[in-house]
C-alpha cells in the first residue's frame, strides 16, 4: 500500500491542544513544546510534531513529517500511537500499567478483559514504566489500539 504525499504548513506551538493533553493524560504542555515544531497536515486536522532542527521545504511534500501528534481535533481526537511512545513515560493520569499475561495478551492485539479503573476512552498502556501504546476503555474492557506492525504474530511453521 502506498500512501500520498502530503503537504505539512508549519503552525504555532498549538497552546490548546497541548493543554488539553496535559488535562486529560497529565503530558506536561512544556515538555512537549521545548525544542520541537508543529505543522498541520494540509486537507486534515492532523497536527504533527518533529523536532526543532528539522527544516524541512516549505511546503513539504512528504508522507509525514516527524510524529503524528493527533489525528484531529480535540475532543474527538487522540494522540498517535508513536507520540505517545515518545511522551507517555510524563503521564500521570488514565494510565494502565499491565503485569506480563496483561501485556502477552495487549501485545496480540487482543482486549484486556476486567481491568479495573473508571474513566472511560482513551488510556495510555505501559509496561514497567515504558509505553507500549494506547487502549480505549468500554466499561471495564480496554481495547488494544496498537497499529497492526506492533503486535506480536504466532510463529508460522
Amino acid at each position: 500500500m502506498s500512501r500520498d504525499y502530503a503537504a505539512f504548513e508549519p503552525i504555532d506551538v498549538p497552546h490548546d491542544l497541548l493543554a488539553w493533553i496535559e488535562d486529560l493524560w497529565g503530558i506536561p504542555a512544556a515538555a512537549v513544546a521545548s525544542g520541537n515544531r508543529f505543522y498541520r497536515r494540509s486537507g486534515r486536522d492532523e497536527v504533527w510534531i518533529s523536532h526543532a532542527v528539522v527544516h524541512p521545504p516549505i511546503p513539504p511534500r512528504v508522507h509525514a513529517i516527524g510524529t503524528r501528534l493527533i489525528d484531529r481535533a480535540p475532543p474527538a481526537g487522540y494522540p498517535g500511537t508513536a507520540f505517545l511512545r515518545r511522551y507517555g513515560h510524563l503521564a500521570t493520569r488514565r494510565v494502565v500499567d499491565l503485569d506480563d499475561a496483561q501485556l502477552t495478551v495487549f501485545l496480540s492485539g487482543a482486549t484486556l478483559r476486567d481491568v479495573p479503573g473508571d474513566l472511560p476512552g482513551y488510556h495510555i498502556v505501559r509496561y514497567r514504566g515504558a509505553t507500549v501504546g494506547r487502549a480505549i476503555r468500554r466499561g471495564d474492557d480496554l481495547e488494544c489500539e496498537l497499529p497492526r506492525t506492533l503486535r506480536l504474530r504466532a510463529p508460522t511453521p
